[in-house]
C-alpha cells in the first residue's frame, strides 16, 4: 500500500541518525533488521528516543512498509494512574506518551512545525496511542509499535501485546526492571527471562551505565544510587 506525504521534508534530506556509543550503534542496527526487540537498563541511554526516531523516519519513508506508530503505555507509575487522569482516553494517554511524542516531533522539524505534524498525524490515525489493556483483539500489521516503562507491565498484558504482531510489524520493548513502580512480578523481566532461556527470533540490547548519554551528571547520579542501594 502507498503511503500519502503531503508536505512532508523528504527522508533521504535529514541527516541520518547518528549513535553517540557502540551500544547505541549495536541498537540502531538491530531495530532496522529485528521484529522484536527488548531494550532494557539505565536511564538516559536512548532506549525511547532512538526508536521514536527511526519510526518517524521509517513512517515518512516510501521504501519501508511502515504506515503507522503505536505507543503503548502501561498505566501505572509513581503518580497518578491513567484512569485518574482528566479528559478522554486520548487526552489521559498524552502525558504518558510525551517523552515518545516529542522525540517524534524533533525528528519532524521541531517547534512548532514538529508539535503540528505529531497533532495531526494522531487526528489522522498514523500515531495511535494505545493503552495495553486495548491491544486484546487487535494485529499490528505495517505498525511501529513501541512499548515504553515495559518494567510495569503485567504478564499477562505484555503477553499478549506481544501476540499482536502481524504482518512487516516491529514492535519495540523498552524498559528498566531496576525502575518497577507495580507490585508482583515485572512482565518485561518474564520476557527478558525467556529471551535469554531460550533460543528467541528476539533481540536484545541491554544498556548500562557507562551507556548513559543524557548528561554526565546523570551518569553519575545513577552510579550513586547503584553503589548507595537505593
Amino acid at each position: 500500500m502507498s503511503k500519502a506525504k503531503k508536505n512532508v521534508v523528504p527522508f533521504y534530506d535529514r541527516p541520518a541518525l547518528k549513535p553517540k556509543n557502540a551500544k547505541q550503534k549495536k541498537y540502531i542496527n538491530t531495530l532496522k533488521h529485528s521484529t522484536i526487540t527488548l531494550a532494557t537498563g539505565s536511564s538516559g541511554t536512548g532506549k525511547t528516543y532512538i526508536p521514536a526516531v527511526l519510526a518517524a523516519d521509517m513512517l515518512d519513508d516510501n521504501r519501508t512498509p511502515i504506515e503507522k506508530i503505536v505507543i503503548c503505555r502501561p498505566n501505572e507509575g509513581p503518580g497518578k494512574t491513567i484512569g485518574f487522569l482528566k479528559g478522554g482516553m486520548e487526552e489521559k494517554m498524552m502525558p504518558w506518551a510525551a517523552p515518545i511524542l516529542d522525540a517524534i516531533a524533533s525528528r519532524w522539524g521541531g517547534g512548532a512545525v514538529g508539535k503540528k505534524r505529531v497533532e495531526d498525524a494522531i487526528q489522522r490515525g498514523t500515531i495511535e496511542l494505545l493503552p495495553l489493556e486495548y491491544a486484546r483483539g487487535k494485529t499490528f500489521n505495517n505498525c511501529f509499535v513501541i512499548v515504553d516503562e515495559a518494567q510495569n507491565t503485567d504478564w499477562d498484558s505484555l503477553k499478549n501485546l506481544t501476540l499482536r504482531v502481524g504482518m512487516d510489524c516491529k514492535l519495540v520493548v523498552c524498559g528498566d526492571v531496576a525502575q518497577k513502580d507495580i507490585k508482583g512480578d515485572s512482565g518485561l523481566a518474564v520476557l527478558m527471562d525467556l529471551e535469554y532461556e531460550y533460543r528467541t527470533p528476539w533481540c536484545s540490547i541491554n544498556f548500562e551505565i557507562d551507556d548513559c548519554v543524557r548528561s554526565d551528571v546523570v551518569k553519575y547520579t545513577l552510579s550513586l544510587y547503584e553503589e548507595a542501594g537505593v
